[in-house]
């Protein structure tokens, strides 16, 4: 049976950054569903949406997880802050895949999302709202019920080192697996 750690969470919780180190840590493989998604089209989530709107792109990230989640081999995989969305998908998990949500306070995560370049050059806007933390709030208020029903573990970013973070994901990765 192959371990996959699923990484579930609003943009810039640490999904990706805490995914890399726990991969490199285990040994194992890391996947970054956003990464995927952008290979397969050959072209930036933000111009997949600008060129065919949000439903093309749900619909690339929903394929894109359903494979992963059933591929050979253990895996770390960070995934897009909507997967979750994917209800279908994350109620019935395979038995060997573990969802741990990675949370933060609003403020921290529109504090995040501005001191990094990506966010606005490579992830589009989730809806009209005129700053990070305005988004970041409606967003989280429809999604933290998804994110904690469809997630076995949950870490709150905000309180630890990385090196921290990445042992408590660690333990769960090692508890998990046996």
């Amino acid at each position: 049976m192959a371990m996959k750690l699923l990484l579930v969470g609003y943009r810039a919780t640490g999904k990706s950054t805490l995914g890399r180190e726990l991969s490199r840590r285990l040994g194992v493989d890391f996947v970054d569903t956003d990464d995927l998604v952008e290979i397969r089209a050959g072209k930036s989530i933000s111009e997949i949406v600008a060129e065919s709107g949000w439903d093309a792109f749900r619909a690339m990230e929903r394929a894109v997880l359903d494979q992963v989640v059933k591929d050979d081999g253990d895996a770390v995989v960070a995934c897009g802050g909507g997967a979750v969305l994917y209800q279908e998908l994350f109620s019935c998990l395979p038995p060997d895949s573990v969802s741990v949500w990675l949370k933060a306070p609003v403020d921290l995560i529109a504090e995040r999302m501005e001191a990094d370049a990506r966010s606005a050059a490579m992830r589009p806007a989730l809806g009209n709202e005129s700053s990070f933390r305005d988004e970041a709030a409606r967003v989280l208020s429809r999604r933290e019920p998804l994110y904690r029903k469809y997630s076995r573990f949950s870490i709150d970013t905000s309180r630890n080192s990385l090196s921290e973070l990445v042992g408590m994901l660690e333990k769960i990765w090692r508890q998990e697996s046996k």
